[in-house]
């Protein structure tokens, strides 16, 4: 996951215990409070059109990585150990405050997909399907999060522990996977109406059948 590289990158540098527990605290706040408000609000955005919640991934997606990328080109000062245990002194530092904020608006977003997913897919399967396709998509996740430390790593040492070009070429590939999400913009309403008619169909063949059995 994008969090750990970070902090492992954090860890590299002396006394940032306080900066990792910022980090903490920012995401528990992101989830308990503006998680919480995007479920609560999902509902009026998704009625309108089954496009916006595509749109709320994608936007999920290209600004969780697009955060997270931005983190890595944050001037942070170099701290002692004794400094990086002062949670009163990392809080006169300004920078520390925007990487808590951006922490936080990153981990809030992440929401927006864990809120939009599953009914798209829901919405664009077949009910006797849905089982086989969410099993399938959480595999994938699955193998997305043991790979990519796997491969991240990989860069960073071709590239002498440049943690910014490996940032940028890794974390880049998820926003062009966010782009892609956009494509489907132009299929899944017919998909969504061909799920729905054939829906509709099984419905009149039951009424039926259970009207000839009367």
């Amino acid at each position: 996951r994008p969090i750990d590289v970070i902090e492992d990158a954090i860890n590299k540098k002396k006394g940032f215990e306080g900066i990792i527990l910022a980090n903490v605290f920012f995401e528990n706040l992101a989830y308990r409070v503006i998680s919480k408000y995007l479920d609560n609000n999902k509902i009026k955005i998704s009625k309108k059109n089954i496009k916006n919640r595509v749109y709320m991934i994608a936007i999920s997606i290209i600004g969780l990585f697009g955060f997270y990328i931005g983190l890595f080109f944050l001037p942070l000062p170099h701290l002692n150990t004794v400094q990086g245990n002062n949670v009163g002194l990392l809080l006169t530092f300004p920078i520390l405050w925007i990487l808590g904020i951006i922490t936080l608006i990153a981990r809030a977003i992440v929401g927006l997909w864990n809120i939009n997913q599953p009914p798209i897919l829901q919405a664009i399967n077949l009910p006797e399907a849905q089982g086989t396709i969410s099993s399938a998509n959480q595999f994938l996740e699955a193998i997305g999060s043991g790979t990519g430390p796997i491969i991240a790593g990989a860069v960073l040492a071709l590239f002498n522990n440049n943690y910014q070009v490996t940032v940028g070429m890794t974390l880049g590939l998820g926003i062009i996977g966010g782009m892609l999400w956009l494509l489907a913009t132009r299929w899944i309403n017919k998909d969504v109406n061909r799920i729905s008619e054939i829906l509709k169909e099984r419905s009149i063949e039951l009424s039926e059948k259970n009207r000839n059995n009367d």
